[in-house]
């Protein structure tokens, strides 16, 4: 759980650059996760969103100043077993500096 957490706040920062430039808040707000198999050895991790709902997130945040993004995340084993699956939906908001 905590790989997926991470994956999918480096996922929010990379896709959206500028919400690095110290004027937002960005916190998890909702973490669902649904165990598949054990993982054994090494484990990985992907992220991604819907292309309508980044469209929508940056829309709404450029707008209002606070939106929410959902990240789906998988994490498999080094074997390629799916070990994990996660939806977190991370509340991004502006604040003043």
């Amino acid at each position: 759980m905590a790989l997926a957490e991470a994956t999918s706040g480096q996922f929010l920062l990379t896709e959206y650059t500028e919400l690095e430039d110290g004027t937002t808040v960005p916190v998890v707000r909702k973490f669902e996760a649904k165990f598949r198999k054990p993982a054994i050895g090494a484990v990985s991790s992907t992220a991604s969103a819907l292309p309508d709902t980044r469209v929508a997130f940056k829309e709404t945040f450029r707008r209002r100043g606070k939106a929410t993004l959902y990240v789906a995340v998988d994490v498999s084993d080094e074997h390629g077993t799916h070990a994990l699956s996660a939806m977190v939906g991370w509340f991004v908001k502006r604040v003043d500096k």
